[in-house]
């Protein structure tokens, strides 16, 4: 489900303490940093992968997807500009910018695939 993705990313990504900040190119150095990676793309084009195996598994769509993905390299939702909850207390990013999740609910009637079957 959207719920669902939204958790996953929450949960394994940004709680577990990624280096988004880095990966993401937010740190001082830029994309130029060592440590820039396309690692959440690399992990948002897998989960489309599954999306084109299973049509009817997934609630959300490939708009969902590249909503994620152009949100987390603009930075336009503050999710993805730290790498620590520490950082994002310390910057005041929740305060600043506003959740991703947040707008994944507000438009949420774009991002779902019309041909999902929920398991029964």
């Amino acid at each position: 489900t959207l719920r669902g993705l939204c958790t996953l990313l929450d949960k394994d990504v940004i709680a577990f303490g990624h280096p988004c900040a880095d990966r993401l190119g937010f740190c001082p150095s830029g994309p130029l940093a060592q440590e820039w990676s396309p690692v959440l793309l690399q992990l948002l084009d897998a989960i489309h992968q599954l999306t084109v195996q299973f049509p009817f598994a997934f609630e959300f769509n490939a708009l969902a997807l590249k909503h994620l993905a152009l949100a987390a390299y603009s930075g336009t939702a503050g999710n993805f500009r730290d790498s620590s909850d520490y950082e994002r207390e310390q910057s005041r990013t929740r305060l600043r910018l506003p959740s991703l999740w947040f707008e994944l609910r507000k438009h949420r009637t774009s991002f779902l695939n019309p041909n999902y079957t929920p398991w029964p």
